[in-house]
């Protein structure tokens, strides 16, 4: 009767569960491995997307080179003026298979465009100063322009051509003077449509098409040079690579740039595009 009890009670021991500090001790543990891991996991994710949008980046800058050569070394317009009034992302449609080339997967902020609502919700826009330019050929309609060519580049390694953007403008114009697609801010009559800014979704860091077809990540400042108040060599946002107060400088001399020139304008309109950072 005792071997017989003695068994039962090794039976028992051997099919014991485990006690409340036990269990407690294993959630304990993984808690900690998740709280480690998650973040590493969200890094791992965020920089497959960027490599997605530095990816479709590099796919327009062959279907922009491609249509440089199929029209003689000029580029792309920003807008064909006249009865289409098509934009840079319509004219280039024929040279993409997919048209969610023109979507980061991490620049879900996309607003219409104030420019041009046919355009659609893009996460991209071009650099009008960076050979984007307006394409007129009617005289009725304005001042005739012709396309931007490939000749007119100082450097295209050196030039900005097309950018993440929180809005879908078909351009993103540093201008001289005021800079204005250079900020971030919504329309007052209708939040579903805004000014543009730099995204900067990507841990603080932007993706830039160059017109040579390379694509690099950097800070926004990089993309000015110290001159401007930037941290760069030159003016990445120019054809000529002008520096900011240079530019005002000429403009002022022919009656289009501001009365005063504001070499500190850049800065703080890329200050002004901190705020809306994502």
């Amino acid at each position: 009767m005792s071997q017989q009890y003695a068994v039962s009670e090794l039976s028992q021991k051997k099919s014991r569960g485990f006690t409340l500090i036990e269990l407690l001790v294993v959630i304990a543990i993984i808690a900690i491995l998740a709280a480690i891991l998650f973040p590493v996991f969200a890094k791992a994710r965020e920089k497959a997307r960027q490599a997605t949008c530095a990816s479709n980046l590099k796919q327009m800058g062959l279907g922009i080179l491609q249509y440089a050569q199929d029209y003689d070394e000029t580029m792309v317009p920003r807008r064909l003026q006249g009865a289409t009034n098509q934009g840079w992302t319509q004219l280039m449609q024929p040279y993409f298979k997919n048209q969610q080339v023109f979507a980061c997967p991490s620049n879900p902020s996309n607003a219409r465009s104030f420019v041009d609502d046919a355009l659609g919700l893009a996460s991209y826009a071009a650099n009008f100063q960076g050979g984007f330019r307006d394409i007129n050929l009617d005289p009725t309609k304005g001042v005739v322009r012709y396309a931007f060519t490939f000749a007119e580049f100082v450097s295209p390694a050196q030039t900005i051509g097309v950018l993440e953007s929180t809005a879908a403008f078909s351009d993103f114009n540093v201008d001289a003077g005021t800079g204005s697609i250079f900020s971030q801010r919504p329309r007052p009559d209708d939040p579903g449509w805004a000014f543009g800014c730099l995204f900067m979704g990507h841990a603080g860091f932007t993706n830039y098409l160059f017109m040579d077809g390379h694509v690099k990540a950097m800070k926004p400042f990089s993309t000015l040079s110290r001159t401007d108040g930037g941290t760069g060599d030159i003016n990445l946002w120019r054809y000529d690579n002008l520096t900011f107060i240079a530019w005002q400088l000429m403009e002022q001399a022919i009656g289009n740039g501001p009365a005063e020139p504001n070499p500190t304008r850049p800065v703080q309109l890329i200050n002004e595009c901190l705020k809306y950072a994502n």
